[in-house]
């Protein structure tokens, strides 16, 4: 049995099982849809579309079953390196501000200008807040905009995420990050309901935390992690852009594209 910093327990035979179904030929299929779906005839752009957000929403389960099953049976590795911070953000900006103004909500980031150090997996971290976010928007009224700061203590840097929108009820704030936990409203919706889970799995294994408050219209998500003030030279942005890559099957695109097709009744 193998636990989980967000509180439950789950046999690691039972999570091989679930990921071995969920992996199997997985990413074989898909890419054999993007070829299928890139030679189609231009008066099929909106079947392509449609197509292609399956085959994303397909490549973020796949990829979210693997995370935890590597979580739950100890092959979850951080390939830590010293990065700026605010480079990061500044990437993930660039990168998703795209997709959410396509999908109706706004995107800020707001960061100190001095460097913010820190010793992370860049790409499991982008995974991280890709995840957090996602689950910001799929909350958020439509219009209105999702905003990031990052701001720098003495051991510490905070990342907030808030956004405006129905809040966490009591029993899904109690449960956000337990595995397989979907909120009542959203039951039935193509979730797994480890989106959370695999956020507070990262911040926790990174040294930091994270926490949630919701009440009236909004909700905010505090992350935590220490600073590095160690002598290591810093990745480049270039380096973190080749880390995280810009590519058909890059995080950003795997979790956002096709949001503007998503149901949200804010």
């Amino acid at each position: 049995m193998k636990r989980l910093r967000s509180g439950k327990y789950i046999e690691t035979e039972k999570a091989s099982e679930i990921s071995g179904i969920t992996m199997r030929n997985l990413y074989d299929t898909v890419k054999k849809q993007f070829i299928i779906s890139s030679g189609l005839p231009e008066e099929f752009g909106e079947k392509v579309q449609k197509l292609n957000s399956y085959g994303y929403a397909i490549l973020r389960i796949g990829q979210e079953m693997d995370a935890y099953y590597k979580a739950v049976s100890g092959e979850y590795n951080l390939n830590e390196r010293k990065v700026d911070l605010g480079e990061i953000l500044s990437n993930l900006y660039s990168e998703a501000e795209p997709h959410l103004a396509n999908a109706g909500f706004g995107l800020a980031i707001k960061r100190s200008e001095e460097s913010i150090y820190v010793k992370i997996d860049t790409e499991k971290f982008y995974y991280a807040l890709l995840e957090v976010l996602v689950n910001a928007v799929e909350h958020s009224e439509k219009g209105s905009k999702i905003k990031i700061t990052a701001v720098k203590s003495k051991k510490f840097v905070k990342i907030t995420l808030g956004n405006r929108g129905k809040p966490m009820d009591e029993e899904t704030l109690q449960n956000c990050f337990e595995p397989f936990f979907v909120s009542p409203e959203k039951t039935g919706e193509r979730k797994l309901g480890l989106g959370l889970t695999l956020a507070h799995f990262f911040f926790t294994q990174s040294k930091g935390r994270i926490n949630i408050r919701s009440s009236n219209n909004s909700t905010e998500v505090s992350m935590l992690l220490p600073l590095d003030f160690s002598e290591e030279k810093a990745l480049s942005v270039a380096s973190t852009e080749a880390i995280i890559g810009k590519n058909e099957f890059s995080p950003v695109k795997i979790m956002l594209y096709g949001m503007e097709n998503m149901e949200n009744n804010g």
